[in-house]
Order: structure tokens, then C-alpha cells, then sequence
């Protein structure tokens, strides 16, 4: 019984591109430690961007216990006032009262909230934006292998 034998030549064993890939491709060829500069730079980069997010949240979290301290105060306020009412025509001036402020400082606090996040997300996405922005140029201006 014949067993087949491998074919040793350069051509069996080159690695063989899908008919699809385009033979045309740039190659960028980098160093270790080009590499190694690239993935530092990229590391810091994310951690400048976490420490923007992590004081962000840390206001926006200082802006909510302080809102909620005030909604607190508002309703102690008007459960004393309510308490002090001479007649119910004078509860319920209270609780409109009441109602109106609560929620016209909900709408005020739930505005500046959001620009809050807004302003954190846009400033925590500056770092990343601004490294990539580098890498894209770094390889533009880079000749191809």
C-alpha cells in the first residue's frame, strides 16, 4: 500500500490569500516599542477620561443629596405650616403651595441635572477623542511598509 508523500516546495506551503483580499493592502509595520508608546498613551488617555467621569459623578451625586436636603426641608416646612392652618381652606393653600414649589424645583433640579451629565460625558469623552485624534495622525503621516 503507496502512502502519499508531502510536497515540499515554497509553493504548497505559501500561505494563501482568499480570492476576495486585495494584494493592494498598506502594511504598517510597527517597533515593540512604538507599540509599546502607542498602548501607554492609549492607557492614559482612559484613565485621564475615568478620573473626569469619576469628579463628575461625584458632583452630579453631590447635586442630588443636596436637592433631595432642600425637598426635605420643603416638606417639613409645609407639614408645619399645615399644622399651623387655622381651617382646612388654609391646608389646602398649603399643599397648592406646596405642590407648585416642589414641583417647580423638580423641573429646575432635573434641568441643571441633566446639563450636568451632559458636561461630564462631553468632557470625559475629550481625552479619548483627542488621543485618537493623535493616533489617526500619527499613522497618516506614516510611511507604508
Amino acid at each position: 500500500m503507496a502512502t502519499a508523500t508531502p510536497i515540499h516546495t515554497k509553493e504548497a506551503h505559501a500561505p494563501k490569500s482568499p480570492p476576495h483580499s486585495n494584494t493592494n493592502h498598506v502594511s504598517f509595520m510597527l517597533p515593540v516599542e512604538e507599540i509599546a508608546k502607542i498602548a501607554k498613551q492609549n492607557c492614559d488617555a482612559w484613565m485621564q477620561s475615568m478620573q473626569i467621569m469619576a469628579t463628575g459623578i461625584n458632583q452630579i451625586t453631590q447635586a442630588a443629596m443636596q436637592f433631595g436636603q432642600s425637598m426635605i426641608q420643603t416638606k417639613l416646612d409645609a407639614f408645619q405650616a399645615a399644622a399651623g392652618a387655622r381651617n382646612m381652606h388654609d391646608v389646602a393653600q398649603v399643599h397648592k403651595d406646596y405642590a407648585k414649589t416642589s414641583m417647580a424645583a423638580l423641573f429646575e433640579n432635573g434641568e441643571r441635572i441633566i446639563e450636568m451629565v451632559r458636561e461630564v460625558a462631553t468632557n470625559t469623552a475629550q481625552p479619548l477623542k483627542q488621543r485618537s485624534d493623535e493616533t489617526i495622525a500619527q499613522f497618516r503621516h506614516r510611511p507604508a511598509a
